[in-house]
């Protein structure tokens, strides 16, 4: 059974809603319930950003449904990142498709990082820094370094030869 669910045909969907590709705003075209009227924003907010649409008796990710709406295509088992990490904002200029691999280097700082550097931490027992790299689960790159700094833009050049498409620097 796959992780995705498949969404329902565009043709269905601009009959009950409408994109606006500049706000990233879904609105209903045609009452779904009684207590929806036209003209309002579709779904809900979730506590972590994303929206979600509910749609005859289901629900999807508005993300996911704005990229069909601007492509004409279902994401099927990549996922819809948005660029900027700001996971309300879906606007058309802002959603990409990525790898699970690529979303996860478009993350960002975890909490707990001591060293305040994505991929890069220091290591006691040999007094010095190293700059890891993962791609699709596994460690691809390592580097040993005298200084944080070195260490950290290490790293920056080899993820902006990994993934050139996004900002650099980034992860």
């Amino acid at each position: 059974m796959p992780r995705f669910k498949p969404l329902p045909p565009l043709a269905d969907l601009r009959k009950k809603l409408s994109y606006c590709p500049e706000s990233g705003v879904f609105t209903w075209l045609v009452s779904p319930t009684s207590s929806v009227k036209v003209g309002q924003v579709a779904g809900k907010s979730l506590p972590t950003g994303y929206r979600l649409i509910r749609w005859e008796g289901d629900t999807f990710y508005a993300h996911r449904l704005a990229w069909l709406f601007v492509t004409g295509e279902d994401p099927g088992p990549l996922t819809v990142d948005h660029k900027n990490r700001i996971t309300n904002d879906n606007r058309a200029e802002n959603l990409r498709l990525a790898t699970q691999s690529t979303q996860n280097y478009n993350q960002g700082l975890r909490k707990d990082n001591a060293s305040k550097a994505k991929g890069v931490h220091y290591c006691n027992s040999k007094g010095r820094w190293i700059a890891r790299a993962w791609s699709a689960g596994r460690l691809v790159w390592t580097k040993w370094c005298r200084t944080k700094e070195e260490a950290i833009e290490a790293r920056h050049a080899f993820m902006a030869e990994l993934h050139p498409d996004l900002p650099y620097p980034h992860g």
